[in-house]
């Protein structure tokens, strides 16, 4: 598995980059890594696309704010991770995984990636990284998506995702 988090950490931290390159002028609040099979595939939004999105869709904001298929950066440059399909489809076989153990190997390497990436500053420091919400997502979204966030994140940056998208955990 360890070989699986460094090509995806690598190819991570390539599309976040590019993503917070090409659109420097934007403000990011969510970047998750989503999972629904293997690999994983990322998903952001900014203040401004969430603001064109509504607009666009005359609709309330909040019924896109943390949608991240609704996201115009959804998928983005889903070109380099496709490249990561034949290293997961090799291990999962070496695994005979099922099609659930897929996914939670996926969600595990997801997981794992966003806290390596977080603790080299790709989401900023201080301040600045209270503003993002980092995520291992699997979808459809279930209870253990606010944990993993839970884990992923300070308190400051979830506040309002914990109150208008977490996934209530069971008693």
């Amino acid at each position: 598995m360890n070989r699986l988090v460094e090509l995806t950490a690598a190819v991570t931290r390539d599309a976040i980059t590019d993503l917070f390159r090409a659109h420097a002028s934007e403000h990011f609040y969510y970047v998750s890594l989503v999972c629904s099979w293997a690999p994983p595939f990322l998903s952001a939004w900014s203040v401004e696309a969430l603001a064109r999105a509504a607009q666009a869709q005359s609709c309330d904001p909040l019924m896109l704010k943390w949608s991240y298929a609704d996201s115009p950066y959804c998928a983005y440059r889903q070109d380099l991770f496709d490249g990561l399909r034949e290293h997961f489809e090799s291990h999962c076989s070496s695994l005979h995984a099922e099609a659930n153990d897929r996914v939670e190997l996926a969600v595990r390497v997801a997981e794992l990636v966003m806290a390596r990436l977080d603790s080299e500053g790709l989401f900023g420091k201080g301040v600045a990284r209270n503003q993002i919400v980092v995520g291992a997502e699997v979808m459809p979204p279930d209870w253990t998506n606010t944990e993993r966030l839970q884990r992923l994140n300070p308190d400051a940056a979830l506040y309002d995702w914990l109150q208008e998208a977490a996934e209530p955990c069971p008693d």
